[in-house]
């Protein structure tokens, strides 16, 4: 029915054909409190309804709980209450149960969305019915989500969150030391789901050659080593030197490799022809040699995922990263590593997925020196004589996140609507803007922040503001200054800045979240068209409504956007900038780190050489290499410096009001 949500738990009936089909109360909720909640809302989610019988019940409430301490109690109900908000607190706003699952990869690494799998299986087992919606799968991992129930979608279709009643957006987290197929269960609040995992992989393959004779087969994985020392990847020849090991116990070796053709001349071409090279396979490749052979020896990355799911003897040369961040599988699966050596663990301590560095300045965790040790290694492993690795004392069952915080409050307001927050909306004004201008810009400003928490709006209106008529030039010359006093005065511990200008009239209410998604450290930003329609006449100077507002703002390679499509050189939907203009979100780290708004170099020589802007002045720097650039401008190269993006996103678009 529709007069309530749920029924309490304590006399309670369910079918038991139902039940064998589509399971109970589920193990992300520890012994009671909010799990009868959770198997009613997911009941209701397939379809079913709920009915009451009038039918007199005496409870003797707290019997249970009354027998164990307070604390203990409490902490049961803290925890079951953050689990439960954070998969239903979307039903508990909008009351309604979509079927409907949804996931986006931040990042398109392999490693992340193999070791995905088991927890995105765990997912639609508590959603028997539901079809999950997946975004930023490899091109070579393609294959390997083929499901019924899995939907992949096209990157350049943007997610509407509200669509889906689960939404994760799953990226590395090189602070946590769990592996990876458990953390990504930890984020997704299920249990991981490693024998339905590997039930699916071997689904994927031909029949005959899950069938075939078993041979006496090995996969040595040669992963190249990162430009920045990740403490991952050692040498091709090291991982070679286990080659005759395997040779000696009978083994068909095939190799393979993210070296190119040209990059292994060590290897003579007779051996070299059993080298398959990664990037002409794809991942279906890579799981059928998997499938079939007894053993894998590799580094950490993604082949090592597939051999744990397949349950394969896999024997990992981890360098300084711990075995416990890396092995799950600790029946089948080994790690390598030198105990001597006295690693600092900078790549946990210090690091960032990708960018992590070694602080003593060296390597030696995969010096070739360790090679000897590391066959050894390998010949214990392969007849079993190895020291069996103590698996962590962590209970996957019940993984504990720790995004979640300890509930204070029952009411739904207590809850941010979104993880996104820490930002700090600055706009700066002209005390002649008009009163109904700033206040539009503050409701668009208080609704892109709402439910987020730690966030603050300011509108400053201090400073000499330019002079209306003057040249470009001559004006960022005053808005360089204006900005970075405003950053010196305004900003503390927020996490980002979010720039926009007061006199934009519409943008996306999700916007700030959108750009703090795709910004990855760096700065993000919408396209900035002015309001009305492209078909109104523009300006002799090429303004005019439906065209893009902020040209001079948005530089790609030294030059200007244009007025109309296409704004720039590349496709899009993403765009990698020089700048951005009157609308954006910076990490508010790198203002720390030293960016500041400064008047460019080209805009330097433009005023001290008292140069002219004729009439033809923007289509000239639309045609050519611009000769002024933005307050902007100095921030963006200081963001590019640092090896972060500076992006622009063609699937959000802001509206500047008709001059």
């Amino acid at each position: 029915g529709a007069d309530f949500d749920f029924v309490d738990g304590s006399v309670l009936a369910i079918r038991s054909d139902l039940a064998k089909q589509f399971g109970l109360f589920s193990p992300s909720f520890d012994y009671f409190y909010f799990e009868d909640v959770d198997l009613n809302l997911r009941y209701r989610q397939m379809g079913f309804r709920i009915e009451t019988l009038d039918i007199p019940c005496l409870h003797e409430r707290s019997s249970s709980t009354q027998l164990l301490p307070k604390f203990a109690v409490e902490s049961v109900l803290n925890q079951n209450r953050a689990r439960f908000f954070e998969r239903w607190g979307k039903y508990l706003t909008t009351r309604c149960l979509m079927n409907q699952l949804g996931i986006r990869f931040r990042e398109a690494d392999r490693q992340l969305q193999c070791a995905s799998l088991p927890a995105i299986l765990g997912l639609l087992a508590e959603h028997p019915t539901a079809v999950l919606d997946l975004w930023g799968v490899h091109e070579q991992l393609v294959p390997l989500f083929q499901h019924p129930r899995i939907r992949l979608m096209a990157w350049w279709r943007t997610p509407q969150e509200e669509d889906y009643s689960r939404w994760y957006e799953l990226s590395l987290e090189a602070t946590n030391p769990s592996p990876f197929a458990v953390r990504i269960a930890e984020q997704m609040l299920v249990d991981p789901a490693f024998q339905p995992a590997r039930l699916h992989l071997e689904s994927l393959l031909r029949r005959d050659a899950l069938e075939r004779e078993p041979a006496r087969k090995a996969v040595i994985y040669l992963a190249r080593p990162q430009i920045l020392f990740e403490g991952k990847q050692p040498e091709a020849e090291s991982l070679r030197a286990a080659q005759g090991a395997l040779l000696q116990r009978g083994f068909e070796i095939q190799y393979y490799s993210e070296y190119g053709t040209m990059e292994v001349p060590a290897v003579s071409p007779d051996e070299r022809r059993n080298w398959k090279y990664v990037a002409c396979s794809n991942g279906l490749d890579l799981l059928a040699d998997l499938a079939s052979a007894e053993a894998l020896v590799t580094s950490d990355g993604w082949a090592a995922e597939l051999g744990q799911l397949l349950n394969k003897k896999t024997i990992v040369w981890l360098g300084s990263t711990s075995a416990g961040a890396v092995i799950w599988n600790f029946s089948s699966a080994h790690a390598f590593f030198d105990s001597a050596l006295s690693c600092l663990g900078c790549h946990e301590r210090f690091g960032r997925p990708g960018r992590n560095v070694c602080l003593r300045g060296d390597q030696a965790c995969l010096t070739s020196g360790l090679n000897h040790s590391f066959v050894e290694t390998v010949e214990k492993f392969l007849d079993d004589e190895r020291e069996v690795t103590a698996a962590p004392k962590v209970s996957w069952a019940r993984p504990h996140t720790t995004r979640l915080k300890r509930s204070e409050q029952e009411m739904l307001e207590a809850w941010p609507q979104t993880s996104a927050g820490s930002v700090l909306v600055l706009s700066p004004i002209n005390p002649a803007l008009e009163p109904a201008v700033l206040r539009r810009g503050r409701e668009l400003a208080e609704r892109a922040i709402s439910g987020m928490r730690g966030c603050r709006i300011v509108y400053d209106e201090t400073g000499e503001a330019p002079l209306r008529g003057q040249p470009h030039p001559h004006r960022q010359t005053a808005m360089a200054e204006i900005r970075q006093n405003m950053i010196d005065r305004h900003l503390r511990d927020e996490r980002w800045v979010f720039w926009v200008d007061a006199d934009l009239v519409a943008y996306p209410a999700n916007l700030v979240e959108e750009l703090i998604s795709r910004a990855e450290g760096g700065i993000a930003a919408p396209l900035v068209l002015m309001e009305g329609d492209s078909s109104e006449p523009a300006y002799p100077a090429g303004f005019g409504p439906g065209r893009f507002y902020d040209i001079a703002g948005f530089v790609e390679k030294g030059r200007w956007a244009r007025f109309a499509q296409p704004y720039f050189d590349q496709l899009g939907p993403v765009y990698q900038l020089d700048s951005v203009g009157s609308c954006y979100l910076i990490n508010a780290d790198l203002y720390r780190a030293g960016a500041r708004h400064a008047v460019d170099p080209a805009t330097n020589d433009f005023v001290s050489s008292k140069s002219q802007w004729s009439e033809d002045f923007i289509h000239h720097n639309q045609a050519g290499p611009a000769n002024s650039y933005t307050e902007h401008h100095s921030v963006c190269e200081f963001t590019r410096k640092a090896g972060l993006p500076v992006r622009a996103f063609a699937d959000l678009i802001a509206f500047h009001q008709k001059a």
